[in-house]
């Protein structure tokens, strides 16, 4: 184990202090007025922060944005043990996921656009003492597994907090869910030591199956192929979506899909994955089981015996 990491982290909107395990988390003084003073920022729009727009070499106008932005540090995480540099940037990834918005301890780390608020980017809210818990078994899972699986992890929740990027085109989304998907059969692979190739039809029934998920119907296998794999296919192969050139075909003007919002129902199923691979034991069933038809957010706690 290496010497303590102690480091400030944010955005996040919320007050709150935990002491737990090997982890310590506290929120810095003038929480109010950073609130304030995000929401009121010029670079906010509809609970959203955008990377602000860059004047032009010639000095006349501000024509694009800069992509890369930063947001003001809100609380202090302190990890007393932690085995390396690393095992606390996990740490951060899995506190972006189970609040619903991105955290970070780096500067301008944030890509184009993110919330302001929490759980606008995951299906479920914390409730309870469940973040708590669930962040100390993500400590654990690290612990236990400290590998290759956790970048994994933490590449499949940024990509999917990626797909919920305003004024994305449809195939652009899907694209960022189909990869989070893909990284989480990869994590899982990993984890339930499963050798040898896998087609891509194939992951999301293996993963279901082990984990106790329901396996959407976008996602069942029909001669060695699934609704999205076919898509990912043309999209990868034939600069198709949809079978029009990118860009070109929604998924609103599809009238033969099998669900009504394929988007929504792929980015419940990543957290269901997640849900499941983080907390093992503890993985929430009913949460684990409810239809990804359902658009309520789930309140989520997890009770530790």
């Amino acid at each position: 184990m290496g010497s303590a990491i102690t480091c400030r982290i944010g955005y996040l909107p919320e007050w709150f202090a935990v002491d737990i395990g090997d982890m310590s988390i506290f929120t810095v003084d003038g929480l109010m007025e950073c609130i304030e003073a995000v929401k009121n920022a010029h670079f906010v729009d509809a609970g959203w922060a955008y990377a602000p727009l860059v004047t032009a070499r010639c000095g006349e106008k501000a024509i694009y944005s800069c992509r890369l932005f930063d947001l003001p540090k809100t609380h202090v995480l302190t990890h007393r043990c932690p085995v390396s540099e690393w095992h606390v940037d996990f740490l951060i990834w899995c506190m972006s996921f189970f609040k619903g918005m991105r955290i970070t301890r780096r500067s301008y780390a944030y890509l184009d656009a993110t919330p302001i608020d929490v759980s606008k980017l995951t299906d479920f809210i914390m409730v309870g003492k469940g973040f708590e818990s669930a962040i100390f078994l993500c400590d654990c899972f690290f612990k236990r597994h400290p590998g290759n699986a956790s970048k994994k992890i933490a590449g499949a929740i940024h990509a999917m907090f990626m797909a919920s990027t305003p004024r994305l085109l449809g195939f652009e989304r899907f694209g960022y869910l189909y990869t989070s998907i893909d990284a989480c059969y990869s994590a899982f692979s990993s984890l339930f030591n499963i050798n040898g190739r896998v087609g891509h039809y194939e992951r999301p029934s293996i993963m279901c199956n082990e984990l106790g998920i329901p396996v959407p119907v976008w996602a069942s296998p029909d001669n060695r192929k699934t609704f999205i794999s076919r898509l990912r296919n043309d999209m990868i192969h034939d600069s198709l979506f949809f079978g029009e050139p990118l860009g070109f075909s929604t998924f609103e003007s599809m009238k033969n899909t099998p669900c009504r919002n394929i988007v929504m129902e792929m980015k419940g199923f990543v957290c269901k994955i997640l849900m499941a691979l983080l907390l093992g034991q503890y993985r929430v069933g009913w949460y684990i089981e409810v239809p990804l038809s359902n658009r309520n957010p789930r309140g989520v706690d997890v009770v530790m015996a």
